[in-house]
């Protein structure tokens, strides 16, 4: 399915639909969608929507 669909608020524009209150978005490093999901709560970001994104299993970048 392509981009801009509209299904999705992030993609088809309908984030103005969403209450400007707190987005939780709680995503894998590796998912297949991240950069999507990124963009996403970017977007809800610049649409004045707080938004908490949580990334897991991100690499360390600690040496050993």
């Amino acid at each position: 399915m392509a981009r801009g669909h509209g299904l999705v608020a992030g993609f088809g524009g309908g984030h103005q639909e969403i209450p400007p209150h707190r987005t939780y978005i709680d995503t894998g490093s590796v998912e297949v969608f991240r950069d999507e999901i990124l963009t996403y709560a970017r977007r809800l970001s610049e649409a004045g929507v707080s938004v908490d994104l949580h990334m897991w299993g991100v690499p360390s970048t600690r040496s050993t």
